[in-house]
């Protein structure tokens, strides 16, 4: 078995040297096999006390492959052999590489990790401490990996001036919009009037739906938003979209014109039904 010789350094270091790791990732896939799952995040987790490991098994995306498992995780042994993996890769590029430690928080946010584990802890009963242990301390890193993105409206305002957007982290933050509506409006509304210029000269699909969709939040936080708009005849550009021959972009815009045309009392009760 695989997962008794890695128990040893030196196999590691054989196993990381012949692309061992690489192949392994194939593995790391849930599926109906649980207990090949299970001992391909074994292995993972062993070679995650391999130093040398850790920094491929980062640049192979395992971390992101593995919340995968911990969100369709039904058995928990696979659940705890993942989220320990996970654990000692951040821990590990936490002591030696700050930057990378904060590039893999904020991918593992966008992936979710820490909504599946809140998950996994409500819809179930673990007593198992090592598990558990993981479960702390990883919810704790991505906490304060959200909170630091969240303040980071700079990192968003380089997205919008670029004029190409995607589904990043912000967009769809209620933190992030609570925190930085005023945002938009500063120097006057450089940061909005960006985004309604995406509306009239974009062609890419991906950064006319989440511009519309930012547009939206933006009403929804703003409390004077409408007339600003308004005066920056935003309607007739978001409505042309409504007829896009994608259909997210459809989707988008006419979520947006209801909210350009609807008061907030009016869309409190649509989010209801």
């Amino acid at each position: 078995c695989l997962s008794m010789l890695l128990k040893d350094q030196e196999t590691r270091l054989i196993f990381l040297k012949h692309n061992g790791i690489s192949a392994l990732t194939q593995h790391l896939v849930p599926g109906p096999k649980i207990q090949e799952l299970y001992e391909a995040c074994l292995c993972a987790w062993l070679l995650s006390f391999c130093k040398e490991a850790t920094e491929e098994m980062a640049q192979l995306n395992i971390p992101k492959k593995l919340t995968e498992v911990v969100r369709q995780g039904n058995k928990e042994k696979v659940l705890r052999v993942a989220l320990m993996c996970q654990h000692n890769i951040l821990q590990e590029l936490k002591q030696r590489d700050g930057e990378r430690y904060a590039r893999l928080v904020s991918k593992l946010i966008e992936c979710g990790l820490h909504k599946h584990i809140a998950t996994q802890r409500l819809m179930n009963s673990y007593t198992d401490e090592e598990l558990l242990a993981s479960m702390d301390w990883l919810a704790e890193k991505l906490e304060q990996g959200m909170k630091h993105e969240i303040s980071q409206f700079d990192k968003y305002a380089d997205e919008v001036l670029s004029g190409t957007l995607d589904w990043t982290l912000f967009h769809k933050q209620d933190k992030f919009w609570k925190m930085n509506v005023q945002n938009f409006v500063a120097k006057d509304c450089q940061i909005l009037k960006a985004l309604v210029r995406i509306l009239q000269s974009s062609t890419d699909e991906r950064t006319l739906e989440v511009a519309c969709h930012d547009i939206g939040r933006f009403i929804h936080h703003y409390p004077h938003g409408r007339p600003l708009l308004k005066a920056l005849k935003v309607k007739p550009q978001v409505m042309k979209l409504m007829v896009h021959p994608d259909p997210e972009v459809q989707k988008q815009a006419l979520m947006c014109t209801q909210k350009l045309m609807l008061s907030k009392d009016s869309l409190d009760l649509l989010d209801l039904t």
